[in-house]
């Protein structure tokens, strides 16, 4: 249902109907996987009822099986046609629809003689004993033979991952509910029993952040004293210009939403790097989920190949379009799922340096190399990417990084900052660090980044051990243990999906020091913000919602689209809040569907037009970008 409703699934269609030389493995690959997948569909049913003894005599036994593998090809033949009209992939799909519906209905097939004399078709069981081995093969090779995890998984494309994964799901669930059947014991309810046992005691949890241990903390720059060397070496240039205003400083804030967030942190900052003075007035990223990606992204090229955007948006258009979903599929579908039936977790083979809290079934860790795969394919070296907090260059040219996540045990962000923060010369912040909860860990630029992106249930929540001290029983005041407990952390806009608030808490953080200097400079808020056609409004107000038609079961029902509408109502609130702050100007940049066949979506999988659509987007909007460093105080967007 995914693939045939969401946008998601849409975009994966339209980009195979192109059958362009790029996806001609992927067409070739699907085109296959949706023949295995709906025989064995088809083959699954048949051996079902042959199973459970139904009389020849009654009609389902022939139909059932035909009717469910018809009604499954048809929703991939709309699919493929809806996505774009007269495409070669629905032709493909039109086709083998028609040969496969043929099959069924005369079921053309391998024939022996029974001891009564009588004809008996024998297709149907050694269809499902190829069709099965077939998606077996295929699919238990994507993530066994490559060096990389799911490396295969990038050459057949996300559909064709999904259909052989399913290939071999579907025959294998089918025969455990005919033991069941012919058994007589409840063979499913007792198997999802042992699941639950073995999860709920937590004891196969194999989603771990991988992180380099340290024998002392980790030292970071702190911010304030960061920030004062920036804007020493820029208000010397900024007075030498003859200005006396102000040094406008900006703040961006980039909201979720999966690679199409990142794509508009790409566009966004090449558009306003068109002037190369322009970005050097930008301190610091808020990012959130695929905004920190996009986040991430940035900041990597521009260390390796400087703030001229003629030099990296080819290479980021290129990141941001390559399949970042397969893996997660490959990984869902696959070894994750194994993962789940298994009373522990599966550790490397191989160790990974000098990694640690790293698991082989760990879809979470399919993403991470997943970003440092698509960073490699713009023909650029992985280094920027992986490198470690650490080691994160603090030079004048790229901007500092705050990557919220929202922690599972408090329901408060906590960020992954590239710079640290002195509690006891500061205000108390609303938001923990990564040192706050762990000082000995220390992570890669694209787990930190991929870390604010996990929404479940795409991707995981990722737990990272950390020590507590905790009170002795009998003894004295001062009498602690030691403790190692997980804490368990998930995508950023669970908390706050604008990035707005942790930008806002910066500016106040550095506004709040004292310092003389403050006279010097002005903050300004760039919000990056997607909003679909239907609700796209220039407009600052709350915009006027149409009445909900009631739909009954309002006891169970309002208390849920209250959740979800009161969580998209804080960000509208954030936004306006940001927008009215009487000491910061605020300058929001817009993207929206550019058209109905070209839908930005949320999740990993971004064709090449749609990002080009939104980088004309962005260019268009350059006037509101000029409006940051107009010097009146606040703006009305």
């Amino acid at each position: 249902m995914i693939l045939h409703f969401g946008r998601q699934g849409h975009e994966i269609f339209a980009t195979l109907a192109r059958f362009d030389s790029e996806h001609r493995l992927q067409f070739v690959c699907s085109v296959i996987g949706l023949i295995v997948f709906l025989l064995s569909i088809w083959s699954a049913a048949r051996r079902n009822i042959e199973e459970i003894k139904i009389p020849k005599d009654f009609w389902p036994r022939e139909w059932v099986p035909n009717i469910a593998t018809m009604v499954s090809g048809a929703l991939f033949v709309i699919s493929a046609f809806s996505a774009a009209t007269g495409s070669t992939l629905g032709f493909c799909f039109l086709v083998v629809y028609i040969i496969l519906l043929v099959f069924m209905t005369f079921r053309f097939g391998i024939s022996r003689k029974s001891d009564l004399g009588e004809s008996v078709v024998v297709c149907d069981r050694r269809i499902g004993i190829v069709t099965t081995l077939i998606g077996f093969i295929m699919f238990i090779s994507f993530w066994i033979f490559g060096p990389r995890p799911l490396q295969y998984t990038w050459i057949i494309g996300p559909l064709a991952t999904w259909l052989f994964g399913f290939s071999v799901l579907i025959p294998v669930f089918s025969a455990l509910i005919r033991k069941e059947l012919l058994l007589g014991v409840p063979v499913v309810g007792l198997l999802l029993v042992y699941v639950f046992v073995v999860n709920i005691s937590d004891l196969n949890d194999n989603h771990g952040i991988r992180y380099i241990p340290t024998r002392e903390p980790v030292v970071l720059p702190e911010v304030r004293a960061r920030f004062q060397s920036w804007l020493d070496v820029r208000s010397e240039a900024w007075k030498k210009k003859g200005r006396r205003d102000p040094y406008p400083v900006i703040f961006v804030a980039a909201e979720g939403g999966g690679v199409r967030a990142a794509a508009q942190v790409t566009t966004t900052m090449a558009a306003l790097a068109r002037d190369p003075e322009q970005a050097e007035h930008v301190f610091a990223i808020s990012g959130v989920s695929g905004g920190s990606v996009g986040a991430a992204i940035y900041s990597s090229l521009v260390r390796d190949r400087g703030q001229d955007p003629r030099h990296w948006e080819g290479r980021a258009r290129t990141i941001c379009t390559t399949d970042m979903l397969s893996p997660l599929v490959g990984s869902l579908l696959g070894p994750e799922l194994l993962q789940r039936f298994l009373p522990v977790p599966v550790p490397l083979l191989r160790r990974n340096g000098p990694f640690e809290n790293e698991f082989a079934y760990d879809r979470g860790r399919a993403l991470d190399l997943s970003l440092e795969r698509a960073y490699q394919s713009g023909n650029t070296s992985s280094a920027s990417i992986t490198t470690l907090l650490s080691n994160y260059p603090h030079d004048n040219s790229v901007p500092e990084l705050f990557l919220n996540t929202t922690s599972v045990t408090t329901g408060a962000p906590m960020v992954i900052s590239t710079l640290s923060i002195d509690r006891s010369a500061s205000r108390p912040t609303p938001f923990e660090l990564l040192s706050d909860v762990n000082p000995y860990a220390d992570l890669e630029l694209n787990t930190a980044a991929c870390l604010s992106a996990r929404f479940p249930a795409i991707t995981p929540p990722g737990f990272l051990p950390c020590r507590r001290l905790i009170a002795i029983d009998g003894g004295s005041s001062t009498d602690r243990a030691s403790l190692t407990v997980k804490r368990r952390f998930v995508d950023g806009g669970y908390a706050e999906n604008t990035g707005i608030e942790t930008a806002v808490d910066l500016i106040d953080l550095l506004r709040d020091s004292g310092d003389a200097s403050n006279a010097s400079w002005r903050p300004v808020l760039l919000v990056i913000h997607y909003e679909s056609s239907a609700q796209n409004s220039d407009s600052p107000a709350r915009p006027e919602l149409p009445p909900r038609r009631s739909v009954g079961f309002d006891e169970i029902l309002s208390p849920i689209f209250g959740f979800i509408n009161g969580w998209g109502g804080k960000q509208l609130v954030t936004r306006e809040s940001a927008r009215i702050h009487p000491n910061i100007r605020s300058v929001t940049i817009h993207f929206t569907d550019p058209n109905p066949e070209t839908p930005l979506i949320l999740g990993w999988y971004l064709s090449k037009e749609a990002y080009d659509a939104m980088n004309q987007q962005a260019q268009s909007q350059s006037a509101r970008l000029d409006e940051l460093f107009a010097p009146s105080s606040r703006t009305g967007n």
